[in-house]
């Protein structure tokens, strides 16, 4: 078995470092209302100084939603998913093995390891890009509350597979279908440790297999 990497830490990466940028600029704007309710100007500055102020959530709600996961690892362990395969065909199953620690004592409201296939499209309506989102579980395990001590890890195994019925990995311009195993922590009152394992499924079935 392979340790797999989630998807996910270079996106909220990203997500963190726009959230500044955006962040810093609408506080650009605000300093320039308060300069200019300051020097006179009260109904001009307040032009600049309440709309910057919602930009300003905004981008302190996407440093939130990035910085997530380094919230929860204050409690969690970085989790460890071994895959068997990191190519399957059609047809065909695999093993994944999950083990998540945990630095300090803790009580997990749920944890759920899901096995699903995302489809995407896009497309324009009018002067507008539309990203229409369809999204389908095909396994999984939902483990109810548990309390850990620290130094305790949870862990399971578990085989999934490909249906027969399903759609190889499929990337466009426009449109995409991906598989991934999803795995999420639910703590009460902390952020929820989110993470996404792609699994590529060939154009291909097992063999003796057919449509």
């Amino acid at each position: 078995m392979r340790q797999a990497q989630g998807t996910g830490r270079a996106g909220r990466g990203c997500l963190i470092a726009f959230g500044i940028v955006w962040t810093l600029f609408s506080l650009f704007f605000v300093l320039m209302g308060v300069l200019a309710m300051g020097g006179g100007a009260g109904g001009a500055g307040l032009v600049f100084v309440i709309p910057s102020l919602f930009f300003v959530a905004i981008g302190l709600g996407m440093i939130g939603a990035g910085a997530g996961f380094s919230i929860a690892r204050m409690k969690l362990g970085p989790p460890e998913v071994h895959l068997s395969h990191e190519a399957v065909r059609v047809g065909e199953g695999f093993t994944v093995r999950y083990r998540q620690p945990f630095a300090k004592p803790v009580t997990v409201t749920r944890i759920t390891l899901d096995w699903i296939s995302r489809e995407t499209a896009t497309y324009r309506r009018g002067t507008d890009t539309v990203t229409v989102t369809h999204e389908e579980r095909i396994d999984g395990a939902v483990f109810p509350s548990q309390s850990f001590a620290a130094g305790q890890a949870f862990e399971d195994e578990r085989r999934f597979t490909v249906p027969l019925s399903g759609m190889h990995t499929f990337a466009a311009t426009r449109n995409t279908l991906r598989w991934y195993v999803r795995l999420r922590v639910e703590i009460p009152g902390w952020p929820d440790l989110r993470e996404e394992y792609e699994v590529r499924v060939l154009p291909e079935m097992v063999a003796g297999e057919a449509r």
